[in-house]
C-alpha cells in the first residue's frame, strides 16, 4: 500500500505505510492476518520523531493508540508543572517513571512525585504507540494545560540526548492520532468503532477547522 500522511508536518503529522504481506513468502498466514506490519513516524514542526525504516506491528500500534486516546482527558497537569522547563517536565513525567532522574536534579518529590499522576505511562507516554519505530530510540510525552487550552509534545532523541518541545492547541495532536486510528481500523479491522467521534465533540474548534494544528516550537 502507498505511503500515507495525516496532518501537516509543519505542525504535526503521522506518516505511515501498511505493508500487504500476502505476497511475502517469509510470512505465514497466521502472521499475515494477526500482526499486519508496516512503517510509521511522526513529524512535529518538520522534525522527525521515530525511525520510519523500522518494521513494526500495526495491530500493536493500534491497540496502544486506542488506550492512549481513551485517556485524553487524563493528560491535564497542574499549571505550575506545565510552565516548568521542558527538561523538568520530561524528568517528572518520563525519566522518573524509569528511575532515571539525575541525582543532582532539584526535584520537589512531595509536589512532583510520580504517584501524583496516576497511570503516568498510560496517560502521557506517546512513544508506546510507536512500538518498534520508537522503542529505545525516542521518549515522547503529551500533556495538556486546562487554563491555557494548550498541549505540549515533548520528546527526547536517546541517541543524541537532544530534547525538543512543540506546543499546540488543545487536543490537536489527539485529533490527528484519532484520524490515524480510524484509518488503521478501516484496513486492519473494519468493524472497529471509530475513535474520533468523542474527540471531535470535545474539541469542536478543531473539528470546524478540519483538525488543523497550529503548533509553535518552544
Amino acid at each position: 500500500m502507498q505511503i500515507e500522511e495525516i496532518g501537516d508536518r509543519n505542525y504535526f503529522s503521522i506518516v505511515y505505510q501498511i505493508i500487504d504481506t500476502n505476497d511475502e513468502d517469509d510470512y505465514t498466514d497466521e502472521v499475515k492476518h494477526k500482526w499486519w506490519y508496516g512503517h510509521l513516524c511522526f513529524y512535529a514542526h518538520n522534525l522527525t520523531i521515530g525511525r520510519y525504516e523500522e518494521w513494526t506491528s500495526l495491530i500493536v500500534v493500534r491497540n496502544y493508540l486506542k488506550d492512549f486516546l481513551e485517556n485524553h482527558k487524563c493528560r491535564f497537569v497542574d499549571e505550575d508543572l506545565y510552565n516548568q522547563s521542558n527538561e523538568m517536565i520530561f524528568d517528572i513525567l518520563y525519566e522518573q517513571f524509569y528511575g532515571r532522574v539525575q541525582e543532582n536534579f532539584n526535584l520537589d518529590t512531595k509536589k512532583y512525585n510520580i504517584d501524583h499522576y496516576a497511570k503516568v505511562r498510560d496517560n502521557f507516554h506517546l512513544d508506546d504507540v510507536g512500538e518498534d519505530a520508537f522503542r529505545d530510540k525516542f521518549g515522547v510525552i503529551l500533556l495538556n494545560s486546562k487554563k491555557q487550552k494548550k498541549q505540549k509534545l515533548i520528546w527526547k532523541n536517546f541517541k543524541t540526548g537532544e530534547l525538543f518541545c512543540t506546543q499546540f492547541e488543545e487536543f490537536c495532536v489527539d485529533e490527528i492520532l484519532s484520524s490515524f486510528y480510524d484509518n488503521l481500523s478501516k484496513v486492519l479491522d473494519p468493524a472497529q468503532t471509530a475513535m474520533s467521534r468523542h474527540l471531535r465533540q470535545a474539541a469542536p474548534t478543531l473539528a470546524a477547522s478540519g483538525g488543523q494544528c497550529n503548533g509553535t516550537p518552544k
